[in-house]
């Protein structure tokens, strides 16, 4: 594969010279074309990327120089080209892979709609079973699947309008509002995040819907909007701090059984969960910018209270957050004398290019070197002007000196 893709760069460049277009364009889009291609047939078991890169600017800039045209702005050409080829490639591959899991994401949307379908089918055989019984038989049927119905509210897309209509019943009783909304949004919301595999992005997802349907419903009768609001956000940070104790739980158990979890969604799952009393007070703010004054007021109060106090919320997740960072240490400690060496030339590599990078970007500063590539397209047109730019300002020393 190498040896085609270096027989390509010779005639592309070969053909170019015939042509009196070995310009630095050219030079570019040949050798970019032809890493490109190689990349594109890598054949992983005994060829890498830097086996391409290095033999592609080798062979070009050796073509190059047996043709008397292996000058600075050339050979510049030439390595980002090469380099253009490698991105190129991988960036196709990098699409691919996100087309991938669009695909996969479409799938699990529609599977979770034939789950809803079927639950709903299942619901449906159950009630028409209570219709063969009468009196507690069939009150007692009814009773468990309306207790099943409501388990997988959120999956039948019915927790906006269950919340809105407990919340409703709630404030036309008239006694103990804030309590009897906190209760039902506190549970609502343990139910939904409960239903799938927790994640901190699903969990405020699902809380500014119960939050947003209670506050909704109490606006709508017009009558204790205040207590309702309160009631509602306390309930749903409660059964927020629930979910977020289930997740600590599993981080744990997760870890004692070792590998179901990787470990960078370990690392995700911590700095969501470091961030969850800030993003709940982020969603008063944002539910109560969509509400009317009396509950407005009242979310924005909790939300000042929500980001300065010290709450159970943070705590909990401060908890779950550190439990999991243990997982994630013993892990570290488990692969520690596997990567150590590796680590060791990985900081040294990377010292090395920084001083090396640091040097260049110096000299650049200080105009003691031209032609840096600023980018694939206005890099080309820059460094040609090179030359003039150099001359220019030599002119302009002379002058000041004179």
């Amino acid at each position: 594969m190498l040896k085609t893709m270096k027989t390509r760069i010779t005639k592309a460049a070969k053909k170019a010279r015939a042509e009196g277009e070995l310009t630095m364009e050219r030079l570019f889009e040949l050798t970019r074309d032809a890493v490109e291609r190689a990349t594109d047939e890598l054949d992983e078991q005994t060829e890498r990327v830097s086996d391409i890169t290095r033999e592609a600017v080798a062979h070009t800039v050796t073509t190059l120089d047996d043709m008397g045209e292996a000058a600075r702005e050339q050979t510049a050409a030439v390595v980002h080209g090469a380099l253009e080829g490698i991105t190129r490639a991988e960036a196709r591959a990098l699409e691919a892979a996100r087309a991938e899991v669009r695909d996969a994401n479409a799938k699990v949307r529609e599977r979770e709609k034939r789950l809803a379908a079927s639950l709903r089918d299942s619901l449906d055989g159950v009630r028409d079973a209570a219709g063969h019984f009468a009196g507690e038989i069939k009150a007692n049927l009814e009773d468990a699947a309306a207790d099943a119905k409501l388990g997988s509210a959120e999956l039948l897309g019915l927790t906006r309008s269950t919340v809105r209509e407990a919340v409703k019943q709630a404030v036309q009783a008239g006694a103990d509002v804030e309590a009897t909304v906190m209760q039902v949004t506190r549970e609502a919301t343990e139910r939904a995040i409960r239903e799938a595999r927790f994640s901190v992005d699903r969990a405020i997802e699902v809380s500014e819907t119960v939050l947003a349907a209670a506050v909704d419903s109490a606006e709508g009768l017009g009558q204790d909007v205040r207590e309702a609001t309160r009631g509602a956000a306390k309930g749903v940070r409660q059964g927020l701090g629930s979910a977020v104790e289930r997740a600590e739980k599993g981080a744990a158990e997760a870890g004692a059984k070792a590998r179901e979890v990787a470990t960078h969604e370990l690392h995700q799952t911590r700095e969501e969960l470091t961030a969850v009393g800030d993003r709940f007070a982020e969603t008063l703010k944002q539910v109560a910018d969509r509400s009317g004054d009396v509950a407005r007021e009242a979310l924005h109060e909790l939300a000042e209270e929500a980001r300065t106090a010290r709450s159970s919320l943070r705590d909990k997740a401060t908890k779950a957050a550190h439990v999991i960072s243990e997982q994630i240490r013993h892990r570290g400690e488990e692969a520690f004398e596997k990567t150590t060496e590796v680590s060791a030339k990985a900081a040294q590599t990377l010292a090395e290019e920084a001083k090396e990078l640091g040097e260049r970007a110096l000299a650049v500063a200080k105009g003691g070197a031209t032609g840096m590539w600023i980018g694939a397209r206005e890099a080309l047109q820059a460094v040609e002007r090179t030359e003039e730019q150099a001359e220019e300002k030599e002119a302009s020393r002379d002058d000041e000196a004179a």
